[in-house]
This record gives structure tokens, sequence and C-alpha cells, in this order.
């Protein structure tokens, strides 16, 4: 991968793992209401979620990088133009309406109750889905050993 893809690429998963969503915001209230360690479990579960979203994604592209070119070429470009849509969806948003809780309380919950509501949070938005195989095809080069960029994905994104 040159320095300039790898460049982008970096940048797509730091907006990607910084932007706000239900397993951000839900890791941030388990901070709150549980502590660090009920926030750092919960982010686990959340990003056991992501990585094995992550997989499913690589794997479908991969079988369809090795089936058909047209096929990965109209999945990078509708890929392409979703997360445009996306970018302009969030440029476009506003929030209304802001709520205030009275008291917070520490949460009882258990490490592996945390990790599992991160993991279910993390694992039941499709839109992940639908954002991984949009990205994946802007980065991937056919011609390269899928095996080496997969790993490449995942160091970067742990």
């Amino acid at each position: 991968m040159s320095f300039e893809i790898w460049t982008l690429y970096f940048i797509a998963i730091l907006i990607l793992t910084a932007s706000p969503g239900p397993s951000s915001l839900l890791c941030m209230t388990k901070g709150v209401t549980s502590g660090i360690r009920g926030g750092l479990y919960t982010a686990l579960g959340s990003l056991t979620a992501i990585t094995t979203i992550l997989t499913l994604s690589f794997t479908g592209l991969g079988i369809i990088i090795a089936s058909s070119e047209l096929a990965f070429n109209i999945i990078k470009y509708t890929g392409a133009a979703y997360l445009i849509y996306l970018g302009i969806q969030s440029l476009r948003s506003k929030q209304e309406s802001y709520q205030r809780q009275s008291s917070v309380g520490k949460d009882k919950q258990s490490v592996v109750q945390h990790f599992v509501s991160g993991f279910i949070v993390g694992a039941s938005n499709p839109k992940a889905i639908l954002f991984f195989t949009a990205l994946f095809p802007q980065f991937i080069n056919p011609e390269a050993s899928m095996l080496t960029q997969y790993i490449s994905s995942l160091r970067r994104l742990w």
C-alpha cells in the first residue's frame, strides 16, 4: 500500500472511530455510570463486534474480487457514493434538544455484562456492515495479497 493510500485509509479509520454512533454513546454512558472499568469492557465488546463485522465484510469482498472485476467496481463506486451521502447527512444534521440526568449512580453490572452489551450494540448496527463494505473497496488493491491487506487493516484498527 502506497503512503498516500495509507494516509487516506488512516484518516478514514480515524473519522470512523471518532464519529459518534450507538457504540460510542453506549461506551460513554457506561463510563459515566459504571466508571472507567465498565466503559473499558463495553468498548472492548464493541471493538470485538466491529472486528467481526470488518472480517465478514472483507471476506465477502475477497470472494467478489476473485470472481468478478465488474462486480467489485460496482461495489466500489456504489460504496463511494454511499460514503459521500453519509458525509452530507452528517453535515446537515442538527441536535434539537438535550436531556439532563438528575443523578448518576454506580452501575453494578459484571465485566462480562459490560462486554456483552458492547458487543450486542456493536454487532447489531447494520450501518457498520454497509460502511465497511463501502469503505474497503476504496483501499483494496485487487492485484495484491488479500490476506496481507486484511491483516494490515486490522492492525491499524486496533
